[in-house]
C-alpha cells in the first residue's frame, strides 16, 4: 500500500522512507477530513502525545486508527482503535492484518470530545480550585 504521511515538514528529513512514500506537507486543515475518509488506516507512532487530536479527527471521518500505546491516547482512543508497541515490527505485523474495528462506534466517541466540553471541564476545576483557596482548605 502506499504511504500518505501528512506533515509538518520538519522531521521528514531525519526518516528513511520507502519508494512508495507521498509526503503532504503542511496541509489545510480544512482538506484533512477528505484525506482522512480517503484513507484505509490512520497510523500515530507517536511515542508522547499530550492529546492526539489528529486520532479522534480520523476517527469522526470513519478511518480505522493504529496507535502506540503511549501517553495519553490510550484514554482518547476509548477502546476504538488498535494500540501497539511502539516497534517496527509490531506496526509491521498489524499493517498486514488490519484487525476490524467498530468505526461507527469510533465515529461516536470522536463527538464525545468538543472545545465545548473542554472549557466547560477546565472552568469547573479553575472554579473548585478557587473555591477551596478562599475557603482556607
Amino acid at each position: 500500500l502506499p504511504l500518505i504521511l501528512v506533515t509538518g515538514g520538519k522531521e521528514v528529513s531525519r526518516l528513511r522512507l520507502h519508494a512508495n512514500t507521498r509526503i503532504l506537507v503542511d496541509v489545510p486543515d480544512e482538506d484533512l477530513p477528505a484525506i482522512y475518509s480517503c484513507a484505509s488506516v490512520f497510523v500515530s507512532p507517536s511515542l508522547l502525545e499530550g492529546f492526539n487530536l489528529p486520532l479522534l479527527e480520523a476517527m469522526a471521518c470513519g478511518c480505522p486508527v493504529i496507535a502506540t500505546a503511549r501517553g495519553s491516547t490510550p484514554e482518547i482512543a476509548g477502546g476504538y482503535a488498535t494500540l501497539i508497541e511502539p516497534t517496527s515490527g509490531a506496526l509491521h505485523h498489524v499493517l498486514k492484518n488490519i484487525p476490524a474495528v467498530n468505526v461507527e462506534g469510533a465515529r461516536v466517541h470522536a463527538r464525545t470530545f468538543s472545545w465545548e466540553t473542554m472549557a466547560a471541564k477546565t472552568a469547573d476545576v479553575y472554579g473548585s480550585f478557587l473555591r477551596h483557596a478562599c475557603h482556607g482548605g
